[in-house]
């Protein structure tokens, strides 16, 4: 229940296409570069900085993983950290989009030895073909300080505090991963997006009618459900889930703070519920 006490929603419908707070800026960002296959079925999401290491190394098996998977796209979000020349670089990297050279340079950027300085940036800039002077005025532009901004306020949102991080879905992967873990995450959020874009319809049925999937059980609300939500007033009476559905107590609180902390996404989810119902 919100501190408001007025929506209530499920797990289920958190990144269903794009349900959640965050799926919109970090999905649908068009200053966000990307590689792979754009209409892929599984959106790859990367926050890098180029003066880190263990970036580089992750980004050896994201382009792994690209050449096996023709689905698979990528999106990269440059959160630079406090090491000399890391923001230099992602502000070179993403002005170098404007002259079309971004997946070279991000390439030869990711392929350099040791910490970057912007000496080495700019000639790495000029050796991949990069007017370096035009750069050097794209960089200035508010515009792509915007991006590293809006980049960093997502991590924020999304409690990533080191790189290299993923966001494969709803999970949110830190460090380095192996070619084969890489790819286990990937068919499972495959399989995720398959069951959840099945069931859209028959979750918006499941509402209407007054029960929600809830944590795994299913929680009956009243009879009023329906015609308080519809068609499309996300104002929901909801029983109290009784204690003896968790394991322990600790179990419960960590519910209710999940439950609380994604209840924003609810709205959203049942004026998406309520068009794809109206459609059929």
């Amino acid at each position: 229940m919100s501190s408001g006490g007025q929506f209530s929603m499920s797990p289920d419908s958190v990144l269903v296409e794009a349900h959640s707070r965050a799926a919109r800026p970090l999905l649908n960002d068009a200053a966000a570069p990307t590689a792979g296959n754009p209409n892929g079925d599984v959106p790859l999401v990367l926050f890098l900085d180029y003066n880190c290491p263990r970036c580089r190394a992750e980004d050896r098996t994201i382009q792994q993983a690209l050449k096996h998977d023709p689905m698979l796209k990528v999106v990269y979000k440059h959160c630079p950290g406090k090491r000399p020349g890391s923001k230099f670089a992602a502000l070179a990297a993403l002005a170098s989009s404007k002259q079309g050279k971004y997946e070279a340079f991000h390439h030869a950027l990711m392929a350099a030895r040791g910490q970057l300085s912007q000496f080495d940036i700019l000639t790495i800039a000029r050796h991949v073909g990069l007017e370096v002077e035009q750069l050097k005025r794209d960089m200035e532009d508010r515009a792509i300080e915007n991006v590293l901004e809006r980049n960093c306020a997502l991590a924020k949102e999304l409690y990533i505090n080191v790189t290299p991080a993923l966001v494969l879905g709803d999970e949110v992967i830190s460090g380095v991963l192996k070619i084969h873990t890489l790819e286990r995450f990937i068919a499972k959020e495959r399989e995720e997006a398959k069951r959840r874009a099945g069931s859209q319809l028959r979750h918006f049925d499941s509402v209407a009618a007054g029960a929600i999937p809830f944590f795994g059980h299913e929680c009956r609300f009243s009879r009023r459900a329906k015609s308080l939500i519809w068609p499309g007033n996300a104002v929901l009476a909801c029983k109290v889930l009784h204690s003896a559905r968790f394991l322990n107590l600790a179990e419960r609180d960590r519910t209710a703070r999940d439950l609380f902390s994604r209840s924003w996404c609810f709205r959203s989810a049942i004026g998406v519920f309520h068009r794809s119902l109206a459609r059929r």
